[in-house]
């Protein structure tokens, strides 16, 4: 259930990322590949798919991120002896200890630094 949830919730922001790599390249190569007599699965797996590769990446990071620090869903919708790091953040802190918190805390804002980092490398490497 919470992983129906998780694809409910983030699904518009994954779709949005592919769909302005779609954008940016155009109709035009997909139309050239069609013209030439390729299917639509091989247009779609030989030319849209290498040439979406940034965009695909992009949108997996930022839902990668998004759920790592979802909270609220997490909480009404966690199975039995089931925590993320952002649970267990707001559980200690909740409970007043603080310094517990900070671990969870901490590794939530490194795992989400090091998603950007990379993310940014590739955006970089495609300019």
């Amino acid at each position: 259930m919470l992983t129906s949830a998780y694809i409910i919730r983030f699904l518009a922001v994954g779709y949005n990322a592919i769909e302005a790599g779609f954008e940016k390249i155009g109709t035009s190569y997909t139309e050239a590949s069609r013209g030439l007599g390729m299917s639509t699965i091989t247009t779609f797996l030989r030319v849209d798919i290498p040439m979406l590769r940034g965009a695909i990446f992009g949108g997996f990071i930022l839902v990668f991120v998004d759920i790592l620090k979802e909270l609220p869903l997490t909480l009404f919708l966690q199975p039995f002896n089931f925590t993320t790091l952002a649970t267990q953040a707001f559980r200690y802190a909740n409970d007043e200890m603080v310094q517990e918190a900070a671990l969870a805390s901490m590794l939530i804002i490194i795992v989400s630094g090091i998603c950007i980092y990379y993310f940014h490398r590739v955006l970089d490497r495609g300019n």
